[in-house]
């Protein structure tokens, strides 16, 4: 498992919130036009963009996210990734998607059975083939 911290303060929570419920298509040629898609609609990426609109909009100090890419076709996985490249909030996150840690975090947490075996920069824990096989990673 992975934990990786995450820093950026450019812009609030709440117009990220805004920006990101905006961004989810609730009218499609499915709806002929209709704004009345229903949650249980939408597919996955657009599910979980809605999920981190609604904790957005809250104001949390810390973004905290398990596995954000799993379930994740390759272009709401690269949605997702944009995203969260654009969040203006610490973000905590759990994932075994070393691709999205190489792409959008500088600091990496790696921990086995509870403990903490690595704590660095992102480059310079993802060039150490050894620890990442080590711990059940594979370099992305």
């Amino acid at each position: 498992m992975t934990v990786l911290l995450y820093y950026n303060t450019t812009t609030q929570p709440r117009s990220s919130a805004l920006l990101l419920y905006r961004s989810v298509p609730w009218r499609t040629r499915y709806h002929h036009g209709r704004s009345d898609r229903l949650s249980h609609h939408l597919n996955v990426g657009e599910t979980k963009r809605i999920a981190i609109a609604t904790m957005l909009s809250m104001n949390p100090q810390i973004l905290v996210l398990d596995e954000p890419s799993a379930g994740l076709n390759p272009h709401a996985r690269r949605t997702l990734i944009n995203l969260l490249r654009e969040l203006p909030i610490t973000m905590l996150v759990s994932t075994h998607d070393m691709k999205l840690v190489e792409e959008l975090f500088p600091r990496t947490i790696v921990m086995d059975e509870g403990m903490i075996v690595a704590d660095g920069k992102t480059k310079d824990i993802l060039a150490d083939a050894k620890l990442l096989e080590a711990h059940g990673l594979e370099k992305p």
